[in-house]
């Protein structure tokens, strides 16, 4: 990776999201994942992002564009938002394929403990409108990287997506006004 495209991929990520305050690095875990997650402090300190940094790079990684994986919650919920953004991650690696809007990783258990969380959804950012947050352009204008936003969902979501469609769960979340930044949130 060139030091440029990587400075243009973080200068993109805290434009949306705030400043770096953290990184997990590749081999947090003894073993070189080939990609790290780094965290971004929303400016009035509220949230938390975990961001994928080189999974775009990961040649075994089959999907239109080069992907980068992202998940929000509230700035307490550090952890967890990294667990999620480093676990999809490693899952897209290990299967071969990026993710596509709509798409469900289920899970038989909840993925954070003591938790309703039972899988998320790939999407774009529910709290940011522009759509160059998720394609992210060159100096064209044309999309260069794919940044999808993971949204952990609960049990009865993922059933809910089964019977009537993610669409659906959308137009409920935004007449429910379910908070998706609480991973506490009940199914």
């Amino acid at each position: 990776m060139s030091s440029e495209a990587g400075d243009k991929f973080l200068d993109h990520v805290e434009e949306y999201l705030g400043p770096q305050a953290g990184e997990m690095p590749a081999d947090a875990f003894g073993t070189d994942r080939g990609f790290t997650v780094s965290l971004h402090n929303s400016a009035d300190g509220e949230l938390v992002s975990a961001v994928t940094n080189g999974l775009r790079f990961r040649s075994e990684v089959a999907s239109p564009l080069p992907q980068e994986l992202v998940v929000t919650l509230y700035a307490d919920q550090e952890d967890e938002a990294l667990h999620l953004a480093g676990s999809a991650a490693e899952l897209a690696i290990s299967v071969g394929e990026g993710m596509e809007f709509d798409e469900v990783i289920p899970s038989e258990e909840p993925l954070v403990p003591d938790t309703e969380i039972y899988g998320v959804i790939a999407t774009s950012h529910p709290y940011i409108e522009e759509d160059d947050f998720e394609n992210m352009p060159d100096e064209d204008g044309k999309p260069t990287l794919m940044i999808l936003t993971l949204v952990p969902i609960t049990r009865a979501e993922i059933a809910f997506i089964e019977a009537e469609g993610a669409d659906a769960l959308y137009e409920r979340w935004e007449s429910e006004e379910t908070d998706l930044l609480d991973i506490h949130r009940e199914g």
